[in-house]
């Protein structure tokens, strides 16, 4: 997979040429990343999952008493390289679930109420990290209008200007559990193999499908992006 080229210096390039230029309502690369030739995520897209994955580590942090800088370039240039791993990775599973056998690519309404709960008690784990102190010394402000006399749904409407939600948290979790579904079902010739043999033989099964899918990623588009939340726009 074609990883993200000379990053950092595009991104000090922009911030220095587009210091105090007012921003646009609209992205000036449509695309962030192309697949498979006709398929694509959006440079919104990116943003918006960038802005959700920078709630969920403000939130793991204000756990631990401590401030995560939504706004610092290095944080910013961290995570925009696993949230794009990540999101490729999704589309790309996706894809690949589609041509496995049935029972193999979906999930039964057993597993989806289960992953439903799982998705339930992380919301509501987020929930009581933004009820205490450290949440309220430690949380980045949201572009939201608290709801006066009803602090649940202000913590709510706070995450939601981030792009959380339960819903969010439940296609994390079927993303997951789609992945686990692809590798056993790749992976199922191999009978006498550790665990360990097998996640390796599907690392590389689907790091050869990234080769064939011709994923490329725009530096512009992702510059844009990580410029744009540089400025807190």
């Amino acid at each position: 997979m074609k990883r993200i080229s000379c990053l950092a210096l595009i991104l000090l390039l922009c911030m220095t040429a587009c210091a105090g230029q007012a921003e646009e309502e609209f992205f000036v690369m449509e695309s962030a990343v192309t697949l498979f030739g006709d398929q694509s995520i959006s440079t919104a897209a990116l943003k918006k999952e960038m802005t959700r994955q920078q709630l969920i580590l403000a939130l793991s942090y204000a756990a631990e008493g401590r401030e995560y800088d939504i706004m610092d370039s290095l944080n910013i240039l961290d995570l925009v390289s696993k949230v794009l791993f990540d999101m490729e990775q999704s589309a790309m599973i996706r894809n690949l679930i589609k041509l496995q056998e049935p029972e193999d690519r979906e999930v039964t309404a057993e597993e989806e109420a289960q992953l439903r709960a799982q998705a339930k008690a992380e919301w509501e784990e987020y929930r009581a990290i933004a009820r205490s102190e450290n949440g309220m010394a430690f949380l980045p402000a949201g572009n939201f209008v608290p709801v006066p006399d009803d602090p649940e749904e202000t913590i709510t409407r706070y995450f939601e200007s981030f792009g959380l939600t339960e819903e969010s948290l439940y296609q994390d979790a079927l993303n997951a559990a789609l992945d686990q579904k692809l590798m056993q079902a790749e992976t199922a010739f191999l009978e006498d193999a550790t665990e360990d043999e097998k996640f390796d033989y599907y690392t590389d099964w689907l790091l050869n499908w990234f080769s064939l899918a011709g994923v490329q990623e725009d530096p512009l588009a992702v510059a844009e992006v990580c410029l744009r939340l540089k400025d807190g726009k």
